[in-house]
């Protein structure tokens, strides 16, 4: 039984690569349908002719991306990894020393709290624009201290690098030792 459950977990891996490249499709369709105001300062309100069809257009592959493609990858992802990935090990965090493990399980729980869809006042749910990959999460032990970095694409791409990128001290949470809270570096 383990064999067919990992030959399925391996289909599903190549399948989630497929639909990866699918994704890779959608920001070269959004340049060729730039907007033609965009493109042509001379054209005024009255020439846009067709600027509904491209914002129509527009809209749907942003929406199909953001609603279907991604939390489809995601979770083809997580169960191509199998149960072990999906949920980080339970146990007290040990932040005082670097080990591949330790930085995997905060690689997990900075997703949780950073990446995943999550309820908000009013009965909403905030879904996020962007999976970890997209942003280049990443997961540092520096000078005794772990750090998680991340490209904030929400934000222009005019601004300097340092004003995009989020840079998060994480340290345990002192009053339950099996979670984390972030402060600013």
């Amino acid at each position: 039984m383990t064999s067919s459950i990992d030959g399925v977990r391996a289909e599903v891996s190549r399948l989630a690569e497929g639909l990866e490249h699918l994704r890779g499709e959608v920001p070269g369709l959004l340049r060729r349908l730039e907007a033609p105001a965009e493109t042509d300062p001379d054209r005024t309100l009255t020439d846009l002719d067709g600027l509904d069809e491209v914002m129509e257009l527009r809209s749907v592959l942003l929406c199909v991306d953001h609603d279907y493609l991604r939390p489809a990858l995601q979770d083809l992802r997580t169960v191509a990894a199998g149960p072990e990935a999906a949920e980080p090990p339970e146990g007290p965090l040990d932040l005082s020393r670097f080990d591949e493990a330790t930085r995997r399980r905060l690689y997990g729980l900075v997703v949780r709290d950073n990446f995943l869809p999550r309820p908000e006042e009013g009965g909403e749910t905030w879904v996020p624009p962007y999976g970890p990959e997209e942003a280049g999460l990443e997961i540092l032990w520096l000078h005794g201290r772990w750090l998680a970095t991340w490209l904030k694409l929400e934000e222009p791409a005019a601004l300097r690098p340092g004003e995009r990128r989020e840079l998060l001290r994480i340290e345990a949470d002192p009053e339950n030792a099996l979670r984390i809270v972030y402060s600013e570096v």
